[in-house]
């Protein structure tokens, strides 16, 4: 199957959607918990680390040591 342009320009480029954070980070760490409300159950990560300095991160941060984790 032929790419189209777009996607050959994309490919070329290296392009990626998702962007290097720490939420997609071999190093990121957090706590995962189930709420349970009265409108209905959801799940809260807390305590959000980085595992290399044990330090707080947001999920949208990132570093030069950044390592892509295999989700896939």
């Amino acid at each position: 199957m032929k790419q189209s342009k777009q996607a050959e320009a994309k490919q070329k480029q290296g392009f990626r959607k998702d962007s290097p954070n720490c939420a997609n980070c071999i190093h990121f760490k957090c706590d995962v918990k189930q709420e349970v409300t009265k409108y209905g159950t959801y799940t809260k990560e807390t305590n959000l680390r980085c595992s290399l300095g044990n330090f707080k991160v947001g999920k949208s941060n990132y570093c030069p040591v950044h390592y892509y984790a295999d989700n896939g």
